[in-house]
């Protein structure tokens, strides 16, 4: 309904050679107020880096080599937020691998399957934190 009487008003306006408005937004009205909120933060390594700081607090974690601000964060989502954790995944566990559900290849993803990490990469990683972790 919207989209026809904008069409109609435009179309109208460029038959009777009216200049239109290159400044023009359109306003939505919903009935109440919208806004951002004041601690929205709109960087995303930022958002991120908040994240980490608010939920990761394992130091040896954050300093894992081959770890990023990123990584960390996708990591918090998956409860993952001390170097035990870490230490005692697998790297399908990151990569994403296939298996078989009910006769079924299924597709699982990894929790840092968005980072492209090769499996030695992940192994790499993996047997790091495992070092520092189990060092006695």
């Amino acid at each position: 309904e919207l989209y026809y009487k904008m069409l109609k008003e435009t179309i109208r306006d460029l038959k009777s050679n009216n200049q239109l408005d290159e400044d023009w937004s359109p306003s939505i009205k919903l009935g109440y107020p919208i806004s951002i909120p004041e601690n929205y933060i709109k960087d995303l390594n930022e958002q991120n880096q908040k994240i980490v700081d608010e939920n990761i607090l394992d130091e040896d974690l954050k300093n894992l080599k081959g770890m990023t601000i990123q990584m960390l964060a996708l990591l918090v989502k998956e409860n993952i937020v001390t170097l035990n954790d870490f230490a005692d995944l697998a790297s399908d566990e990151l990569t994403g691998a296939y298996d078989m559900i009910k006769g079924e290849r299924v597709r699982i993803k990894g929790y840092l399957e968005d980072f492209a990490l090769t499996r030695q990469e992940a192994d790499n990683l993996i047997m790091t934190a495992r070092n520092i972790a189990y060092k006695d």
